[in-house]
């Protein structure tokens, strides 16, 4: 099965935006078939992951497994942090000076569990914390 040489987390990356998945399930529940046949898709290895969409839903294409391009993944990555706000200047900083592919996917996993900024504060332009 073209899983089990997948490894988590999966990363999908939609015109510089980089959304990170502990799991498949959790990746293909939230990316729709028409947004995913668009978007870079890779696991924690940086092998490209190939679709098949079928109908309103979409799979990993048991048939393509590519190799590995990490550096790609990296680059995706490091300027993915570049153009964070400077609220998340932190994390840019930490990024630049990561060593590798697994640092970086390791933060970028920590910035996705920082809170969301709520409706009020993103109509407002202010926090409320």
């Amino acid at each position: 099965m073209v899983t089990s040489l997948l490894t988590p987390p999966f990363v999908g990356s939609d015109r510089g935006d980089v959304y990170v998945y502990s799991d498949l399930s959790s990746m293909y529940a939230d990316i729709e078939a028409v947004d995913a046949s668009s978007m870079d898709l890779f696991d924690a290895t940086g092998r490209p992951l190939r679709i098949v969409v079928e109908g309103p839903t979409w799979t990993i294409d048991p048939d393509r497994i590519d190799p590995p391009e990490p550096e790609r993944l990296i680059s995706i990555l490091r300027s993915y942090f570049a153009r964070l706000p400077k609220k998340f200047a932190d994390y840019a900083t930490r990024a630049a000076a990561s060593p590798g592919l697994e640092d970086l996917l390791n933060l970028r996993q920590e910035l996705a569990r920082e809170p969301a900024p709520g409706v009020w504060a993103r109509f407002f332009g202010r926090s409320w914390g």
